[in-house]
């Protein structure tokens, strides 16, 4: 599943009264990898994947 689409359905079951640690936990990720992808795909951030030895980082994904 794309990282967009992850965001968007937590978001949707959020706002249906899901907590977002219950949310994250059913799509298998953390909390902190939420707000990272919230970070790079909808606020400040610059879509670069900063992660040392990510493939996205050097541009090659």
């Amino acid at each position: 599943m794309h990282r967009r689409k992850v965001i968007e359905l937590i978001g949707e079951a959020n706002a249906a009264g899901v907590g977002l640690l219950r949310a994250c936990g059913v799509t298998c990720i953390c909390l902190r990898t939420l707000k990272r992808w919230r970070k790079t795909f909808l606020g400040d951030g610059d879509g670069v994947d900063r992660r040392k030895g990510s493939a996205r980082r050097w541009g090659t994904a």
